[in-house]
């Protein structure tokens, strides 16, 4: 949803754009476009139900947003830490202690997957950007 937010927001804010314009251009000086705009909208209450819906559609969406981006560094630290525990799971694994009888010792994949947690451990919040090409 988040990557979609911006296309939604947009068509939110055009669609309160127009609606706006046809309530403002129905009692306009020139009487051709009068017309025109009286038999091509639908009626002023109409019009203002759906200014009304828009508005509360665009007021949730923008509600929703923001929690999201109230959470986001609790759910980065959360995302971090799983998949540090995940890579050090794997590590462990190619150990050979674990209780996995078909799982042969490998120090180079031990080693990769420990790399890897200590990699993700070190990954910033605060710059995320890097911290995406580093993953």
């Amino acid at each position: 949803m988040a990557a979609k937010l911006p296309l939604i927001m947009s068509t939110l804010r055009r669609c309160n754009t127009s609606m706006r314009w046809f309530l403002l251009h129905r009692n306009t000086a020139s009487r051709g476009l009068q017309d025109v705009v009286r038999r091509s909208s639908p009626t002023p209450p109409q019009l203002l139900d759906f200014l009304l819906r828009t508005a509360s559609l665009e007021f949730r969406l923008k509600g929703l947003m923001r929690q999201l981006l109230d959470s986001r560094r609790e759910r980065w630290g959360a995302g971090v830490a799983r998949c540090e525990d995940m890579l050090n799971d794997l590590s462990l694994h190619f150990s050979g202690t674990s209780g996995l009888r078909r799982v042969e010792q490998n120090e180079e994949l031990q080693e990769y997957f420990a790399e890897q947690a200590a990699r993700v451990a070190a990954l910033n919040f605060d710059d995320p950007t890097l911290a995406g090409r580093k993953i």
